[in-house]
């Protein structure tokens, strides 16, 4: 900004006044590819705890209305595993979803990722309806209180390693919106 007048502190004071307005300008109506990642990463982020929390809560519920306080060790091993799908099938689907977000249309990384769902989609399936496991129980001989304990802290688990994942992403957005807000100085 170069402003010209005859009395040197009115140009001054013109030239602040106008790097003033435009650096305000820009940091409120300036809306970047950084800050559009930050903001739909921290909502996914809220998103994600809320449901942690939600999840905590069913489990205490259920436990306490059905005396249940611990399961067998072939019923933990199915957990882990079962946990260990979904996970990253969760995982897939926040890298998509971010993917779907950054770039509209449908790209290479997109395809392979979509793909990647749906193998770990059928092995949810097959999980679930499986007669007989490598675990020595499939879910179809839980009974069915175990059933509900299990998928309940089995969402505990995915939720919580889909957390332990986002949340250095939603760090990581912060620092590359801060980075890309512009600054107006007057040399």
């Amino acid at each position: 900004i170069k402003i010209l007048s005859r009395d040197r502190n009115l140009s001054a004071e013109i030239a602040n006044y106008c790097r003033d307005y435009l650096d305000e300008y820009t940091k409120k109506n300036k809306l970047t590819k950084s800050k559009e990642k930050r903001i739909f990463i921290e909502n996914r982020t809220l998103a994600i705890k809320d449901s942690i929390i939600d999840l905590s809560n069913k489990i205490k519920e259920f436990q306490e209305e059905n005396d249940i306080t611990l399961l067998e060790s072939q019923t933990e091993e199915l957990i882990s595993a079962y946990s260990a799908i979904l996970q990253n099938k969760l995982l897939l689907e926040s890298d998509l979803l971010i993917q779907d977000k950054l770039y509209k249309d449908d790209n290479i990384q997109a395809k392979m990722l979509r793909e990647k769902i749906n193998f770990f989609a059928e092995q949810i399936e097959e999980f679930k309806n499986s007669e007989n496991s490598k675990y020595g129980i499939s879910f179809k001989q839980l009974p069915e209180l175990m059933q509900k304990y299990v998928l309940l802290k089995t969402q505990l688990e995915v939720y919580t390693k889909a957390y332990e994942y986002i949340y250095p992403q939603l760090e990581a957005a912060r620092i590359d919106e801060i980075k890309d807000l512009a600054s107006i100085e007057i040399v």
